[in-house]
């Protein structure tokens, strides 16, 4: 837009200065004709509007003298034909001989040939006047293209700033929507793995007794025939009392392990992390202990023996089980925190024996 309007400028600079010195030339050549007018048909000759005298030229006057002639019209100035000149003409043709009588035909080719010099100048007065039309003509024409050209630019940058400002709303109507659905996504994430981490809950939960359903439900027809069979012998039954009675002995003979023995079980931690134990209760050399415990983390095993953990309960204690060496020469009264992640009973503590 901006090199359209140093052309049109341009443009009407050249203009301007064609009028201008074709107006000029108009004016100059009317003078020189009516000044010939003068002497070749006096009828025609137009003169100068008289101008009012100075109180010098009067003077001038008045004391005998002459004064300077007229100056040519403003617009002939700078033309090159200058009044001297036309001055000099009309001087001269003031001093040419006479004309010859009528009947010398050189009278009628002297009209002819001012008659053509008259039309010379109306041919030159017509092709500036043509010039100037045609000039007029295209500077209009220009004038009109530049006027449609600054008014579709402008029309053009409107729509285009409307443009700029509808992308710029729809951007930061998109980046605002962009922002929420990451947030949408972060909180959709988050209770992803909070599900997640409560279905794995479940499963540590849930799996195990799914999948040892049926051994549990047996272990525990064999504990209820057991009591059974125990009332039986309290009641005075004699094929009971038998079978009590070796059973009351074995258990007898069993010893209590040693005071150094003992085994703590850690279900929680308190504020600074650190694991809390509860004692597991008096330990009997190789009798099984039931807990059926889903939450144990972590097991303290003080004093010398063998430690058996198992996923069972005590009918199955041997099956899937995890034991740990303590030999006597090696530990007396020490401690080992140990944790049960990654053994079988990982997520479930169901029965433990130590062998003094």
């Amino acid at each position: 837009m901006a090199e359209a309007t140093l052309q049109r400028k341009d443009e009407n600079a050249d203009y301007k200065d064609l009028m201008a010195s074709n107006g000029a030339a108009k004016e100059l050549i009317g003078f020189a004709k009516n000044r010939m007018q003068k002497f070749y048909n006096p009828k025609m000759y137009k003169p100068p509007p008289k101008r009012e005298l100075t109180e010098e030229e009067r003077i001038t006057l008045n004391m005998g003298g002459t004064l300077a002639p007229t100056n040519p019209p403003a617009g002939i100035a700078g033309t090159g034909i200058g009044f001297v000149q036309i001055a000099e003409h009309t001087q001269t043709v003031k001093d040419a001989p006479a004309p010859p009588p009528p009947s010398v035909p050189a009278f009628k080719k002297k009209g002819e040939e001012s008659g053509g010099v008259m039309g010379m100048m109306d041919m030159m007065v017509q092709d500036i006047d043509k010039e100037m039309t045609e000039a007029e003509l295209e500077e209009n024409d220009a004038q009109g293209d530049y006027e449609k050209l600054m008014g579709d630019s402008t029309e053009k940058r409107a729509n285009d700033s409307k443009s700029v400002t509808d992308k710029q709303g729809a951007k930061a109507n998109m980046e605002a929507e962009l922002q929420a659905n990451k947030e949408d996504k972060a909180a959709s994430e988050t209770e992803l793995m909070a599900t997640k981490q409560y279905i794995r809950d479940l499963h540590n939960d849930c799996d195990f007794l799914l999948e040892y359903y049926q051994v549990r439900k047996d272990a525990r027809v064999g504990e209820i025939d057991a009591m059974q069979k125990a009332k039986a012998v309290l009641n005075g039954a004699d094929y009971s009392l038998v079978q009590t009675g070796r059973f009351l002995s074995r258990a007898a003979t069993k010893a209590r392990c040693g005071p150094n023995t003992k085994v703590e079980l850690s279900v929680g931690e308190n504020a600074a992390g650190t694991p809390l134990f509860n004692d597991a209760g008096a330990i009997t050399d190789a009798v099984c202990m039931g807990f059926s415990q889903s939450n144990v983390k972590r097991v303290k095993f003080c004093g010398p023996g063998t430690l058996t953990l198992s996923r069972m309960s005590c009918n199955k204690h041997d099956y899937k089980a995890h034991t740990i060496e303590h030999p006597g020469d090696a530990w007396t009264t020490n401690c080992e925190d140990l944790s049960v992640e990654g053994t079988v009973v990982d997520g479930f503590f169901g029965s433990m024996t130590v062998a003094c």
